[in-house]
């Protein structure tokens, strides 16, 4: 910034961004210091400074530098040392018809009590309404969660998310259904033939498998030592239809793996005490369950992600839809809305040419401090304002000064 100011730009046409309120106020304590620090020091500490920072040290050029401190405090129009919410909200209020906002919209800098309002009103839909979806998502989510308390964190964290699923789904028509089904695919999971847990363990314990895990508990039996007896009553219990299903499950995995997950081991010793005429057919059948184990195991977590995720994106959503209906009817905007809001505004709006113009006129130099290029909404703020100012074919002076951030 100083380098621009030296080179006679006008402040007004130079724009950092950060994050937070303390650190823009940083930067504009940092930028008077500095040019408080040129006004005032002798030359030759002057001309040092000056070729620390790259400026030719010429009379013009140190000259000016004198003068910047004056230059700032003089300035009709400082520079714009701001947050990325300051700037999203200056938009806003610049542009409020084209956001499709009202004028008069009011900051929301606390959520949490609309949040527990936004909850209850969901509350009130399940008991006023015969919506059996949202219902079972719900009794869902607090059945795998055991509590009210979990659930309600889980289902929070929604709204916590809801830049980056407003982007995710936009344009959608119905952003649940879309988002499902993308992660079915991803999944390899078919939505329409997705069974309960209980129904997936019971298909798994067929006629064949049983007669498996029977057969592998008779080679054991022979064996007669303690560390087989174990696995010999992991086996009895697979094989107990009385028990409960996630329990003979269990039961399958220990019999099969050690408890760090790694199939167990087949010792010399175990395989000389079946005898060589059986070694070969006990190999094949462990090899044969421990496969068949893992690859219904990992068919059981891909399709219990399928269903939390479908269960939590169906309750999520409804919630935010309450969410962003009390704001509105308040006239609230929260720090989400901002940057979303000024995202459509850039890049999907009607007026989006015409507000990217008008907003090129007014910035020749952006500086982005701490850029996230992993910020989707960030991102997709600045790119239309990097494209105007990379399209303008003019003879203005004009640059972009990205600090990222590993």
């Amino acid at each position: 910034i100083i380098n621009l100011l030296i080179y006679n730009v006008d402040p007004k046409y130079i724009i950092a961004l950060t994050f937070t309120r303390k650190a823009a106020a940083e930067m504009q304590e940092r930028l008077y210091i500095r040019a408080r620090f040129m006004a005032t020091t002798s030359d030759k500490e002057l001309l040092q400074h000056l070729k620390q920072i790259g400026i030719d040290t010429t009379s013009d050029n140190v000259e000016r530098a004198r003068n910047i401190y004056e230059h700032l405090l003089h300035a009709q129009f400082p520079v714009r040392i701001t947050t990325f919410h300051a700037f999203c909200q200056e938009i806003l209020l610049r542009f409020p018809l084209e956001a499709n906002l009202p004028p008069d919209f009011e900051l929301l800098e606390t959520t949490s009590t609309l949040e527990l309002e936004a909850w209850q009103a969901l509350y009130q839909q399940l008991r006023m309404s015969t919506n059996t979806e949202l219902g079972d998502a719900l009794e869902f989510l607090f059945n795998k969660l055991d509590s009210l308390s979990s659930t309600s964190e889980l289902v929070m964290k929604f709204i916590g998310s809801r830049i980056d699923w407003w982007a995710y789904t936009h344009g959608k028509n119905d952003p649940v259904a879309y988002a499902v089904n993308r992660l079915a695919k991803k999944l390899q999971v078919k939505p329409d033939n997705v069974e309960s847990e209980e129904q997936q363990i019971s298909l798994f314990l067929s006629d064949l498998i049983l007669d498996q895990f029977s057969a592998l508990g008779k080679f054991l039996k022979r064996l007669n030592k303690s560390y087989e007896k174990k696995q010999i009553e992991q086996i009895s219990l697979i094989l107990n239809a009385n028990q409960a299903l996630s329990l003979r499950l269990s039961a399958c995995q220990k019999t099969l793996y050690t408890l760090k997950g790694d199939p167990r081991n087949i010792s010399t010793a175990l395989l000389k005490s079946i005898g060589p005429q059986d070694e070969h057919k006990f190999e094949q059948l462990f090899a044969t369950l421990c496969d068949r184990y893992q690859d219904f195991s990992q068919e059981l977590k891909r399709v219990n992600v399928y269903r939390l995720s479908h269960a939590w994106l169906t309750v999520g959503n409804q919630l935010l839809t309450h969410y962003q209906t009390l704001k509105r009817q308040r006239r609230y905007l929260d720090y989400a809305d901002l940057e979303w809001k000024t995202c459509e505004l850039l890049n999907h709006g009607e007026n989006a040419m015409w507000i990217q113009y008008k907003l090129d006129q007014r910035i020749d130099h952006l500086l982005v401090d701490e850029f996230q290029d992993t910020n989707p909404s960030q991102w997709t703020m600045l790119s239309p304002l990097l494209e105007e100012l990379a399209s303008t074919q003019t003879e203005r002076l004009r640059s972009v000064f990205l600090v990222g951030d590993e």
